[in-house]
């Protein structure tokens, strides 16, 4: 389902039914299965009241039932009462804490079920939760808070964490028709995963434009939000003074493109660019694949479209200094003063070059198309413009791109 298809069945299911349920949202890992629960959840005045759990940092069923009964209390107007009770009274820390979880934990049995009829439970996490939990007690959980207490609850899974795990998968295998009602599985486009991340972040146009590029030339795979997020986030902070440049757009996105190109193969699987770079000669020269250790890494569609892209140069001339300059970037998470300044006159030369080539694909055009042109005006023109000292400092300090 895309995005607003999924919200308006979570919309027939939790809210315009009365009947106690549980849901799971299915998705693949960073698709933004939990963006998009907090966003909808967020954005509907109901009179249900909201419990999230993340069951990342919980050691015990009894650490969910004590997070599920503080939620529930501090969302009435009983909690106040509880929480003057333990401020008043007087025994030593250690104790305080033991007797408040002991008495946490106990109160999950006397909450008004009238109330509980009202709550929206949603568990999230499920692949970070500690190896001290057995997933069939929070499926347990899970059905008792939707058979006895009469609430909907929604659990929100990542698939790749049953397929990882095939003790655990076997366990929502045989379970899954006692327990779970529906499941519904998020599966949006990635241009409404970048419309939620442009739309948060608000990067500008530039890492906009070199974001939708670098998403269609690796044949528009990449759909974690996460991943694109960290991407932009780090464009937008560590690269910010590329977009101040007075430069032509396409070389400010020219760079935020083979920056992407670096970045996700070192944000996914720790490779740095220049053993990326290396693996790709070794495996176009048929040599050991050596520098990348990760076999899913190797396998990585994404990962072989950067690859082919890189040896068609279709994401523009990497030169040997700026290889480094993004080594150092990944590998130490940032870049100095010096080196700012050093990618800056790069690309002032680039654009410098770019703005030369296109002199001289207009000459040539002119030479080419314009009749009404005597042929020694253009030659003139080509003349003077080849020994203008633009060209000449170019030639003579610095390596001619044409972009």
């Amino acid at each position: 389902m895309t995005r607003e298809e999924l919200k308006k069945r979570l919309e027939e299911l939790l809210l315009q039914r009365q009947d106690p349920m549980c849901i799971v949202i299915k998705g693949e890992w960073g698709i933004g299965k939990t963006y998009l629960w907090k966003e909808f959840i967020e954005a509907k005045n109901t009179n249900f009241k909201h419990i999230y759990i993340s069951l990342f940092g919980k050691n015990s069923i009894s650490d969910i039932k004590i997070d599920f009964v503080v939620q529930f209390f501090t969302k009435t107007s009983i909690f106040k009462k509880i929480l003057g009770f333990f401020k008043n009274l007087d025994m030593p820390i250690p104790k305080f804490k033991f007797q408040t979880q002991l008495v946490l934990e106990n109160l999950f049995s006397i909450i008004p079920h009238k109330q509980t009829r009202k709550i929206i439970a949603c568990f999230d996490e499920f692949e970070r939760m500690s190896k001290n939990i057995n997933l069939l007690e929070i499926l347990g959980f899970m059905s008792y808070l939707k058979d006895n207490l009469g609430c909907k609850v929604v659990a929100i899974l990542n698939e790749d964490f049953l397929k990882e795990n095939q003790d655990y998968s076997n366990v929502y295998a045989r379970f899954k028709e006692k327990i779970i009602d529906f499941e519904v599985t998020l599966a949006p486009s990635t241009d409404e995963n970048l419309s939620v991340v442009f739309n948060k972040l608000n990067p500008p146009d530039s890492i906009k434009n070199s974001m939708k590029k670098f998403i269609a030339i690796t044949g528009n795979q990449l759909k974690n939000i996460r991943i694109i997020e960290r991407m932009i986030r780090d464009a937008m902070h560590d690269f910010s003074f590329v977009n101040d440049l007075k430069i032509e757009n396409e070389i400010k996105e020219n760079l935020y493109l083979q920056f992407f190109s670096f970045l996700y193969p070192y944000i996914k699987y720790q490779i740095s660019p220049e053993n990326f770079i290396q693996t790709i000669t070794n495996i176009l020269n048929k040599k050991e694949k050596s520098f990348v250790q990760n076999q899913e890494a190797l396998e990585d569609p994404i990962i072989n479209q950067i690859a082919y892209q890189i040896y068609s140069d279709n994401l523009g001339n990497i030169d040997f200094s700026m290889l480094q300059l993004m080594e150092t970037y990944t590998t130490s998470g940032g870049l100095n003063e010096p080196q700012k300044e050093e990618i800056k006159k790069y690309l002032e030369n680039k654009n410098s070059a770019y703005n030369i080539s296109k002199k001289i694909e207009n000459l040539i055009n002119e030479l080419i198309y314009n009749f009404n042109k005597p042929a020694n005006e253009i030659y003139n023109e080509a003349k003077e413009f080849f020994n203008s000292e633009e060209i000449k400092s170019l030639f003579i300090q610095y390596e001619m791109f044409f972009i």
